[in-house]
């Protein structure tokens, strides 16, 4: 049995970013684990909302759930930005722009162009790699 929002290619990027959340507190050092804690939620929250949203009828009820989700994705961002401050993960704007592009929801109430996605697209290959050079130690 397959899911509406198994097929939402924002659905499977906000998989994407969880991975990535998950790969990186799990290189953390100890401490500040309220942070680890909130970015693990913001991360998942960004799935489920997607998924959540998928699965309403209502399209007002469709884009509160995507806005939400949109907001959990500025959250998580805002949570590297300030360990990428403190020198505790490399500051990558292409991982914050990850997130960005996992905040893009499929709702018709919000504009997406085909030149915005192939930008965010591009930012998520960069935090990938950035991800994998970190995890190399290089």
């Amino acid at each position: 049995m397959s899911f509406d929002h198994e097929r939402l290619d924002v659905y499977q990027r906000a998989l994407e970013v969880l991975d990535l959340c998950d790969s990186i507190i799990e290189q953390l050092p100890k401490g500040r684990a309220h942070l680890k804690d909130q970015l693990d939620r913001a991360a998942t929250s960004i799935v489920l909302n997607v998924a959540e949203g998928a699965g309403e009828f209502s399209p007002d009820e469709k884009c509160r759930f995507y806005r939400i989700a949109r907001r959990s994705a500025t959250e998580a961002g805002a949570i590297l930005h300030i360990y990428a401050r403190e020198g505790t993960v490399p500051n990558s704007r292409s991982m914050r722009l990850a997130l960005c592009s996992c905040g893009s929801s499929p709702c018709s109430c919000e504009s997406r162009s085909p030149r915005r996605e192939r930008s965010r697209a591009r930012a998520r290959a960069r935090a990938l790699r950035a991800l994998a050079r970190a995890r190399a130690g290089c």
